[in-house]
């Protein structure tokens, strides 16, 4: 928007910023408020596989395509 729309480069900034640090927020929380929960289906406490980790990002299925599984993911 700074480019085509007149928004000044200040506030394009401030806004990624802000988006950014929000997200994290966002992540925070979710992560305070599941902690015993997500203790509890990894298997102890502090351990962390990606099995939980559907909770704060997406991760690609093996199953969806050869050409994903294979070349994109390893």
């Amino acid at each position: 928007m700074a480019i085509f729309r007149g928004l000044s480069w200040f506030k394009a900034v401030t806004y990624i910023f802000g988006q950014l640090i929000g997200a994290w927020l966002g992540a925070l929380i979710v992560f305070a408020n599941y902690s015993d929960a997500i203790n509890i289906f990894e298997g102890g406490n502090g351990q962390r596989t990606l099995k939980s980790a559907g909770l704060f990002s997406t991760y690609p299925v093996c199953f969806s395509s050869l050409l994903l599984c294979r070349y994109l993911i390893g």
